[in-house]
């Protein structure tokens, strides 16, 4: 199915810019993810396996300007968001399921 490949290879695509972006700027990794919620793009970040994962979303919100959800998640869980053109990156500091 060419068009599934196609779109792998777009997200994949996004997901090395973005990380690309946070090396620039002297960020630690997140792990990245593309998902579509309500038929919009989604680039949903999360800390990877034994990082600080406050510290390191805090400075990547802190770095992309974004804004703290205000909902209680539960368990200390933060996010923050941004919404870019048709695009909408997310943080947690929830890792993401294997």
């Amino acid at each position: 199915m060419p068009e599934r490949k196609v779109a792998k290879a777009l997200c994949d695509g996004l997901v090395v810019g973005i990380r690309q972006l946070g090396e620039e700027r002297g960020l630690a990794p997140l792990d990245w993810r593309i998902i579509i919620v309500d038929e919009i793009p989604v680039v949903e970040g999360a800390p990877c396996p034994g990082s600080d994962g406050a510290n390191v979303c805090l400075e990547w919100a802190e770095a992309l300007s974004m804004q703290e959800y205000t909902f209680d998640e539960g368990d200390g869980v933060r996010s923050w968001y941004l919404i870019a053109d048709i695009w909408e990156i997310e943080i947690s500091t929830l890792a993401h399921a294997a």
